[in-house]
């Protein structure tokens, strides 16, 4: 996740969940509910309802980073800054 600093008092909370279910599919999945997990596994959630169901969870607008190279979003804050300066890339062209 990336997020405009001006809106962590926001963010916290779904973070702060998000951290805490990191490595239980379950949990996480439970973030956003059941619903969008079975439409994702049947292949029928588009990009835009999980923007729609990631903007009623987190409370604030999102946008999606498509990339083609989706390894780059694995690691972008200790192992490998420079996927980070990628990424800010990525978004930098879609303004």
């Amino acid at each position: 996740m990336l997020f405009n600093p001006a809106v962590i008092d926001q963010v916290q909370p779904f973070v702060e969940r998000v951290i805490a279910a990191r490595k239980k599919p379950w949990l996480l999945a439970q973030l956003f509910g059941w619903a969008i997990v079975l439409r994702f596994a049947s292949g029928r959630l588009s990009i835009a309802e999980m923007v729609a169901r990631a903007r009623e969870v987190v409370g604030i607008d999102v946008m999606p980073v498509v990339l083609p190279r989706p390894e780059l979003a694995l690691d972008v804050d200790v192992g490998k800054p420079e996927n980070l300066a990628l990424i800010r890339a990525a978004l930098e062209r879609r303004k």
